[in-house]
């Protein structure tokens, strides 16, 4: 009888998950992804504690299903003068242990000035999430805070 330790079935559940998406683990798990936001605040942005109410209302994984538009943006939570988009390639969204909140808010950590926060940030293609009938080459994806249109300016 083989015993395998816990730690040993997580490796193969991760392995054999970056299998059946089409790209091997080396390629898909990087946990010390360490993207810098993209600061954009203005006088126009949305309030930072409009944002931090709205990242509460974020699902986890932010997949991007916009097909229509230019924007190919998907807000995935609006709070007041709030809205948190997921732009970008259709269908994409982060792995599902990746949180967008977690990028959202070192967005809202590094670009809140004078109570407002506008920003964005491209998480590293090795925590994203894409069909498998899509060719490696030039992708999309990123999350950004904008205004609402609603509230205050």
């Amino acid at each position: 009888m083989v015993h395998l330790s816990p730690a040993t079935i997580c490796t193969v559940a991760l392995a054999w998950a970056g299998v059946a998406q089409g790209m091997s683990l080396v390629e898909r798990f990087c946990p010390d992804d360490r993207t810098a936001p993209i600061c954009e605040t203005s006088g126009g942005s949305p309030l930072a504690s409009d944002c931090q109410v709205a990242l509460r209302d974020i699902d986890g994984r932010c997949k991007q299903e916009n097909r229509d538009g230019p924007s190919h943006c998907t807000t995935v939570a609006t709070w007041n003068t709030c809205k948190i988009d997921v732009c970008g390639n259709v269908n994409y969204s982060l792995l599902p242990n990746i949180n967008c909140g977690g990028y959202l808010q070192s967005v809202l950590n590094s670009c809140n000035s004078g109570g407002r926060v506008g920003g964005q940030i491209h998480p590293a293609r090795c925590n994203i999430l894409f069909p498998s009938s899509h060719q490696i080459g030039n992708y999309e994806y990123r999350l950004q805070f904008s205004h609402s249109g609603l509230g205050q300016y």
